[in-house]
């Protein structure tokens, strides 16, 4: 098997490839990961997005020699606060807020960083670098997607809270019955947005985790 670093690479440069538009390529490196750990929920997760399809099907042909160069790009970060880069500043601090797992304002501040250099193909790497380890930290806190999540405060108890429309929707298909997967599977909401939700519910303790 892999090592973690070996895998999170991959995962990464397929990040950055997508960033880029170059679907083929990403999709080429996930199938790789899934080649070196088959269950990796990650990589099946990213595949499954893109293509509509579950993992598993033969992965695409892509050309190796562009790994190469493409490596290069992905060690030469931005200059940070005070340089020439419009969005190095909150490039910078998308990279702290991720070094302390705040996934959630990471991404927004590497957003705000694409929204002032939007031909950074970087910046956008890392917004969809933000949204993969939020959706990896989600699924490692529930412990699988086939677990089953239960609302903790009472329906009387959360009326009185203040939730988004969206969260709302979330909540109510949380009925201690059906799993993670089918509650992302069936939500109304896109699917970053549901696990966005799904990850603050559970920092906030307002749903627990059984089995199903």
């Amino acid at each position: 098997m892999a090592d973690t670093k070996t895998i999170q690479d991959l995962l990464e440069r397929g990040l950055y490839h997508y960033g880029l538009g170059e679907v083929g390529k990403a999709l080429q490196l996930w199938h790789e990961v899934l080649a070196l750990e088959p269950k990796n929920e990650m990589a099946r997760e990213y595949i499954e997005i893109e293509t509509g399809q579950p993992a598993g099907q033969a992965a695409p042909v892509v050309d190796e020699d562009v790994f190469d160069l493409e490596s290069e790009m992905l060690e030469e970060a931005p200059p940070g606060p005070g340089g020439k880069n419009p969005g190095a500043e909150e490039f910078f601090t998308g990279q702290q807020m991720l070094l302390a797992e705040r996934w959630q304002e990471a991404e927004q501040a590497f957003l705000t960083a694409h929204r002032l250099e939007p031909n950074n193909p970087l910046y956008w790497a890392h917004v969809e670098l933000a949204r993969a380890r939020l959706v990896k930290d989600t699924i490692e806190k529930v412990g699988g997607l086939d677990k089953v999540p239960r609302l903790i405060p009472s329906m009387k108890e959360l009326a009185k809270m203040n939730f988004t429309q969206e969260e709302g929707f979330i909540l109510s298909l949380i009925n201690g019955e059906i799993s993670f997967e089918d509650v992302i599977a069936i939500s109304p909401v896109p699917r970053g947005i549901t696990y966005r939700i799904l990850h603050r519910l559970l920092a906030d303790g307002l749903i627990s985790i059984g089995e199903a």
